[in-house]
């Protein structure tokens, strides 16, 4: 065991037995936190944000422990909903923020070990759910929100494609992403949006295949 695995394992033992013995004391009556988060909410905020930071230090201290990422964001995502942290203004996109953030581990799980290529997939349909919320927050039409959610997920597998990875240059990953992207389209048309909505994407989709094929030559 090398210095740095020692030194996150030392950390996440203490932040543990940190969290424990706060439980315990709130538990008794012995321990009572001066915050404005009262009781049970204030515990769990802390447990589960405690808990992300050791995972999250964990990940940093040694990028080989790529898996922790993912409870690393979770925990801190459930913090700060659980905590009520959010400003005033942005509570109505906790859901959004919470599938964003989730998205965001599965995204570093990537960007560590490019042979997790598969981590690409979560990441992009967990963020075309996000946008999916905030579209349905922003009042948009449910066939137009479930069009941008169809659009993301095909726009995924068109990334998997084009990113370095073990599978970049292969061809299955434009099968569903063509799939999507003609259920995208059928929602785009059910919502009953202007023609221009129709023309505007599939001029990107064919500049996007046309910039493709260049680069393939």
């Amino acid at each position: 065991m090398d210095h740095r695995q020692r030194s996150g394992r030392i950390i996440i033992a203490l932040l543990l037995i940190l969290m424990g013995a706060v439980a315990l004391f709130a538990n008794l009556g012995i321990l009572t936190l001066p915050l404005v988060i009262s009781g049970p909410n204030l515990i769990w905020m802390m447990l589960f944000g405690l808990g992300g930071i050791a995972f999250l230090v964990l990940f940093f201290t040694d990028r080989a422990n790529w898996w922790a990422i993912i409870p690393g964001l979770t925990l801190v995502a459930l913090a700060i909903l659980i905590g009520g942290l959010l400003p005033r203004p942005l509570e109505q996109w906790a859901g959004a923020i919470f599938i964003g953030l989730l998205s965001l581990s599965f995204w570093g799980v990537f960007l560590s070990r490019r042979e997790n290529w598969w981590a690409v997939i979560p990441a992009g349909v967990l963020l075309s759910v996000a946008a999916l919320i905030s579209a349905a927050v922003s009042g948009l039409q449910s066939e137009l929100s479930v069009a941008i959610l169809f659009f993301g997920m095909g726009l995924t597998f068109l990334l998997l494609n084009w990113l370095p990875s073990p599978v970049q240059g292969s061809r299955w990953p434009l099968i569903p992403a063509a799939v999507l992207a003609i259920l995208g389209l059928f929602f785009l048309i059910g919502a009953g949006q202007s023609i221009n909505w129709l023309v505007g994407v599939i001029l990107i989709i064919a500049g996007a295949w046309i910039f493709y094929r260049s680069f393939r030559g």
